[in-house]
């Protein structure tokens, strides 16, 4: 099984209209996608997600089978981001695609 993760289209707005990815940009002096990429490379030190990481981190789309799947939601799940919305936007953007 095949999924497909794009961290383009993980929607950080909040219902009250709160763009959390330039909040994000001021808080952390980085781009939401360079913070996922680099934390899930340093915090899985996996050979097979080291490119994936790297093309997070440049905000490109990657490909998983399941079990890098799991780790990157194992990983996503460990940063405890605040607010929690963070974690559901970005899990909900690992889509199932066919084989």
């Amino acid at each position: 099984m095949k999924f497909e993760f794009d961290i383009k289209k993980v929607d950080l707005v909040t219902l009250d209209g709160v763009d959390l990815r330039k909040t994000f940009k001021e808080k952390m002096k980085k781009n939401f996608e360079q913070f996922l990429g680099e934390t899930i490379y340093n915090s899985t030190r996996d050979v097979e997600l080291d490119d994936k990481c790297k093309a997070i981190h440049r905000g490109e789309k990657v490909e998983f089978n399941e079990r890098e799947k799991e780790l990157f939601e194992r990983a996503v799940k460990a940063i405890e981001f605040e607010p929690g919305l963070i974690e559901r936007k970005i899990l909900k953007q690992v889509i199932k695609i066919d084989d």
